[in-house]
C-alpha cells in the first residue's frame, strides 16, 4: 500500500504539471493564433490602403487625360486675350473650345469639380465677352471697338483658367 502512496504521490504533481504544460501550450497557441490574425488585419489595411492610393492615382491620371484638350484650348484663348487677338481669330478659339467642352466624357466628381466646372466657368465668360464685342462690332452703330472694356468678362475667366490648371498640376504631381 505504501507503493501506492507512494506512486500517487509522485503521479500527483507529475498530473498537475502536465496539466500545467497543457494550459500553457494551449495559451502559446492561442496567443500565436491572436498575433496571426492582428498581423492579416495589419496586412489587409495596408492592402486596402495601397489599393486606395492607386485608385486615386488611376483617377487623377483619367480626369487629367479626359480634360486635357479642354484645358488646353481655353488656355489657347486665355493665351490670345493677354496677347491681344482679332475678333475672327477669337471666334475660332472659342469654337474649338466649345467643341472640346462638348468632348470631354463623363468624370469622376473631383475631377468634375477640381477642372471641368472651372474651365465651363471661363468659358462662359469668354463667351459672354465674345458675344459683347460682335455686338459692338455689328450689333451696336454707337459702340466704339477701340474702347471696349471686356475686362469684367476676362477677368474672371482667367481666374478660373488658373484655377483649373492649379488643380491639374496637383493631379498630375500626385500621379
Amino acid at each position: 500500500m505504501n507503493r501506492i502512496k507512494i506512486a500517487a504521490l509522485v503521479a500527483a504533481p507529475i498530473i498537475v504539471l502536465g496539466g500545467s504544460i497543457t494550459a500553457v501550450v494551449v495559451d502559446m497557441q492561442r496567443d500565436a493564433r491572436a498575433q496571426e490574425e492582428r498581423d492579416e488585419r495589419k496586412e489587409r489595411a495596408a492592402q486596402e490602403k495601397e489599393d486606395e492610393k492607386q485608385a486615386l492615382l488611376a483617377a487623377n491620371r483619367d480626369c487629367l487625360d479626359a480634360t486635357e484638350p479642354y484645358l488646353q484650348s481655353v488656355q489657347a484663348v486665355a493665351a490670345v486675350v493677354e496677347a491681344g487677338v482679332s475678333y475672327n481669330d477669337y471666334s475660332s478659339l472659342l469654337q474649338a473650345a466649345a467643341i472640346a467642352s462638348r468632348q470631354v466624357p463623363a468624370v469622376l466628381p473631383d475631377c468634375q469639380s477640381e477642372i471641368v466646372d472651372p474651365l465651363d466657368a471661363a468659358l462662359v465668360e469668354y463667351l459672354e465677352a465674345g458675344t459683347r464685342w460682335e455686338d459692338c462690332i455689328f450689333g451696336d452703330a454707337e459702340c466704339d471697338v477701340d474702347a471696349l472694356d471686356l475686362s469684367a468678362d476676362l477677368v474672371p475667366a482667367a481666374v478660373s483658367v488658373q484655377t483649373a490648371e492649379i488643380q491639374a498640376d496637383v493631379m498630375s504631381a500626385l500621379s
